[in-house]
């Protein structure tokens, strides 16, 4: 998958889209070209042009201002918005403005004079020539032949067949079929998703008017002009004159987070508490600045958070941010399900509720439930891209990755540097088939955030498919470095070691990786490929056969559905070579687990039973 486009070829496109009118496609040309590079104040200006609302045209000139300060046409835009005030040195004094208007009419010319001439003598004129020009026009129209005039027919020559319409399939064979291409045009998008940071007003749960300031005022329309500088500067003028309102220091609060100064933030949130300890918002806000700013202090953001909502049940984002908290740090699906009931309760028309649904479905793996509520969500706020990420990761899930890819293409487009998404990319091409696409998207991921392991380990089993084992053999020692607990790192590293011909280390690692295994699927891969390397460790010490055959008859002891068919074929015929004679495959009743499940090899070589203490006398007469 391509994942990078020339931005100079990608600038021209959207300057013939400009020239041809197109403004939609404009509009998402420019947005890509700003994802790209979002430090260019051209793009921003160009974007002004292309959005429709006031707020929207602002904030893109104010962009464009910040990147440079020079740029006439960004000051321009403002001014003429009445966001800034226009530039004394350009406006043209009065005086100047004044024209000259002592020229001199010139003599009037030949056509001048005739319109000096009196109307009756002009509608004269005009109808004599009308009515002549009539006259002649009629002679013309009876002495022409096919015209007023009769034409005998005359056949010269031979009738010629007439053709029949050509038929769309003709037609379709004329046209060329390789049109040019063009860049795909995904349509109209919420502005509000396509900025780099997007500013969310404050919530005003307190709208005390504040009469003694008018910096209040104008810090609450400074807030939904999104600009956060100038409503800090006016909240510090009210609170000033106005010192002990908790709602002024909440507000403080809330624009130092939303500027990600988090300390500040807190601090403001501290005054408002020592004016009032029951303000509830001054809670919830100091438990998401704590949450965003100081992540290894969940426990404090936790419990301000549920002071929030104990103190007042109406603030949803309290519940959902502690329902994330216990899902994320308590691993707590269960709570954080009753918790989102009471989001939902309060306000069941909050997309975020069902987005906070689904994560936790995701988690119970429940895929099917998770698409739901991703939907509902969907329904309720288009605009909510997490939503595009959950329905995506649901469909990987159920194994349906043409509906994954349609999603997560989407998504990637407005959140190229979200390295989980990309890995979920990767995946959803690899259920596809299309293995080479699916690499594509595991080194995005890996370039985008190295730390994700579980990338390293999908592409590194691409690579041991593909029998790349240098490169698997590269990403299983990064997802070994990352954890070493890894029972999927480690046996996949076993089979790199095995592949490569390095026998005694494989069988180490197959060792190790059998301690860390937790599950019949788990010990069964173990089984049969530490069988394989104890094979090919006989040839130089012939006494490996018996744990070899031990091997493969735990192998044929675990249940039948964990046991590929040819695997038991294999297992049976080594160990009727070894001992020979052919084991049943044996299946306890009732006994979903053997009673022994370490079938690991200690350091002095003895190996623990394999199998039951009622199968040894069978088995190992």
């Amino acid at each position: 998958m391509e994942f990078e486009e020339s931005e100079s070829s990608l600038f021209q496109t959207a300057i013939e889209a400009i020239d041809k009118k197109d403004k939609d496609r404009a509009r998402d040309l420019f947005t890509r070209l700003i994802k790209m590079n979002p430090e260019k104040a051209d793009y921003w200006v160009w974007m002004s042009s292309l959005v429709p609302s006031v707020k929207e045209k602002t904030y893109c000139l104010q962009e464009a201002l910040r990147l440079d300060a020079r740029n006439s046409a960004a000051r321009r835009g403002l001014a003429m918005l009445g966001v800034l005030s226009p530039d004394e040195k350009k406006i043209i004094p009065l005086k100047a403005q004044k024209r000259n208007w002592s020229n001199l009419y010139p003599s009037p010319g030949f056509f001048e004079k005739i319109l000096l001439i009196p109307n009756w003598v002009q509608i004269t004129v005009i109808s004599v020539l009308g009515g002549s020009l009539l006259l002649f026009l009629l002679v013309f129209y009876l002495t022409t032949p096919g015209l007023g005039m009769p034409v005998k027919a005359t056949m010269i020559g031979r009738p010629v067949e007439t053709q029949t319409p050509t038929s769309y399939s003709d037609v379709s064979s004329l046209v060329s079929l390789n049109p040019e291409k063009t860049p795909t045009f995904l349509g109209p998008t919420p502005f509000s998703d396509l900025l780099i940071v997007t500013y969310t007003p404050t919530p005003i749960y307190v709208n005390t008017p504040h009469p003694k300031h008018e910096g209040y005022r104008s810090a609450i329309n400074a807030f939904n002009k999104q600009d956060l500088d100038a409503a800090i500067d006016y909240l510090l003028q009210a609170i000033d004159a106005d010192p002990d309102s908790p709602d002024l220091y909440y507000h403080l609060g809330e624009a130092y987070r939303l500027k990600k100064d988090y300390s500040n933030a807190i601090n403001a949130y501290k005054k408002a508490l020592t004016i009032d300890a029951d303000f509830a918002p001054a809670y919830l806000g100091r438990g998401l600045a704590t949450l965003d700013g100081y992540p290894v202090k969940w426990k404090d953001a936790k419990a301000d958070l549920i002071k929030a909502t104990d103190l007042d049940s109406n603030l949803v984002e309290g519940y959902l941010k502690t329902a994330e908290i216990t899902l994320t740090y308590n691993l707590d699906p269960d709570t954080a399900i009753k918790l989102i009931d009471k989001a939902h309760h309060s306000n069941p028309n909050d997309p975020q509720v069902y987005i906070e649904y689904a994560k936790v479905y995701l988690i119970q793996n429940q895929p099917q439930k998770a698409l739901e509520e991703a939907r509902v969500a969907f329904k309720l706020d288009i605009s909510q891209l997490e939503a595009y990420h959950l329905v995506a990761e649901a469909a990987v899930k159920m194994d349906q990755p043409a509906l994954a890819l349609e999603e997560l293409i989407f998504y990637c487009i407005y959140r190229p540097d979200d390295a989980e998404a990309l890995y979920w990319l990767g995946l959803a091409y690899q259920q596809k088939g299309d293995l080479e696409k699916a690499v594509a998207g595991y080194s995005k991921s890996i370039k985008t955030d190295p730390s994700l392991i579980s990338t390293f380990l999908k592409r590194g089993q691409i690579y041991i498919d593909q029998g790349q084992f240098r490169l698997a053999r590269t990403d299983f020692e990064k997802a070994l470095s990352l954890d070493k607990n890894s029972y999927d790192a480690n046996f996949n590293m076993a089979r790199v070691l095995l592949e490569s011909g390095e026998i005694l280390a494989a069988y180490a690692k197959f060792n190790s990786a059998d301690d860390l295994s937790v599950n019949n699927t788990q010990k069964t891969q173990i089984y049969y490929w530490r069988a394989k390397t104890l094979q090919k460790m006989e040839i130089d010490k012939p006494s490996y056969k018996e744990n070899e055959a031990r091997d493969w008859l735990a192998l044929l002891n675990q249940p039948p559905e964990t046991v590929p068919a040819e695997w038991v074929v294999e297992a049976q015929n080594r160990v009727q070579a070894i001992k020979g004679y052919t084991p049943l495959q044996a299946t306890p009743v009732g006994v979903p687990e053997p009673v022994n499940t370490n079938v690991g090899v200690s350091n002095s070589g003895n190996r623990a039973s394999a199998l039951p203490t009622a199968y040894q006398p069978v088995l190992f007469p």
